[in-house]
């Protein structure tokens, strides 16, 4: 992630993203959609807040996270055909349609709302927590 507005602004520039605000956080809101539709990035090297309209990164072949992503979407959240790993960085609000399709390396079944993808994590979370903690019961139990 970039640690300097200039740095921001120039990424968004090149990018082709206008219509945004830097909060002093470093975090961007931008007022209208956001297009990175087969820009080849590997990451998102700024940490979008609040987008008023779609946000679309379709086509990255070589983008694994979603990390950088919205925390909020009014409009479509698309980022299909990628090589997504997982969808943990996902938006906690998507106003419209949600797509993720053609991610072969996705840990998480086709079809679900982004509402269901955020339950799966925090079932899948929670699952590792309580694996890990039964596990160090079980070696505390042992050392007597």
């Amino acid at each position: 992630m970039f640690k300097n507005k200039a740095s921001i602004e120039q990424w968004l520039k090149e990018m082709e993203i206008s219509n945004y605000v830097i909060n002093d956080d470093l975090t961007v809101d931008v007022h209208g959609s956001v297009y990175l539709e087969y820009k080849f990035i590997p990451q998102l090297p700024v940490q979008f807040n609040i987008v008023t309209g779609n946000f679309s990164i379709i086509g990255n072949e070589k983008l694994t996270s979603l990390k950088g992503c919205p925390i909020e979407v009014h409009g479509d959240f698309d980022c299909y055909n990628n090589n997504l790993q997982n969808l943990r960085h996902l938006p906690k609000i998507i106003g419209r349609q949600f797509d993720y399709f053609s991610n072969p390396e996705l840990d998480v079944p086709i079809g679900l709302t982004s509402d269901e993808v955020h339950a799966y994590y925090l079932h899948k979370d929670l699952n590792e927590q309580l694996e890990v903690q039964k596990n160090t019961n079980k070696q505390q139990l042992f050392k007597i």
